[in-house]
């Protein structure tokens, strides 16, 4: 973990210390450009301190225990690398060549994928959001297509409507020009 270049908050976390550096106000850097003021960025440097809290879900735990968790998931993610290294066969470039490297460079290619439909932690979850979607869809079209041909009001009796209606707060209405089908 000592040879982790850069900025992270390992060190800080295990220790339990704030950590401390200096932000560059980039709001205040564009408004006196705009003002037509020539200042260098080191004019717009404001020191900034960081307090790290414990996650909630290790508030209980006394500082002792707390940054023995720490040292655990630091442990995992240095195995985790070294056996990734070892099965790929890659060696890590090191903290003069990661140092070397200009941090505005920007990757050759993007990944360009759809966003997916829906988020959801268990693949359960996501089928079944797909499943009320697609249901969604359906009844929707089939509401339109009744109310294209005149053969009567469209009435809503998807599952999926009456799911999105309760987490919304509302519930379906009918105004009173519909009729009934």
């Amino acid at each position: 973990m000592g040879e982790w270049p850069g900025v992270h908050a390992a060190p800080a976390l295990l220790a339990g210390t704030a950590l401390e550096g200096v932000w560059v106000n980039r709001t205040a850097e564009y408004l006196a450009k705009q003002r037509g003021e020539t200042r260098g960025p080191q004019d717009f440097e404001e020191p900034e301190t960081l307090i790290l809290v414990p996650l909630p879900c290790w508030k209980h735990l006394s500082s002792q225990q707390y940054r023995h968790q720490i040292e655990i998931m630091v442990q995992k993610t240095e195995n985790t690398a070294s056996a990734q290294r070892e099965k790929s066969g890659k060696q890590p470039l090191g903290p003069d060549a990661i140092r070397r490297q200009d941090p505005r460079t920007e990757p050759s290619r993007t990944k360009k994928s759809p966003a997916p439909r829906f988020h959801a932690f268990h693949k359960e979850a996501r089928q079944e959001l797909h499943r009320l979607y697609f249901e969604f869809v359906a009844a929707f079209r089939e509401a339109a297509d009744r109310l294209r041909s005149g053969t009567g009001t469209p009435v809503f009796r998807s599952a999926a409507f009456r799911l999105i209606s309760r987490s919304s707060g509302r519930s379906p209405r009918r105004s009173s020009r519909q009729g009934s089908s």
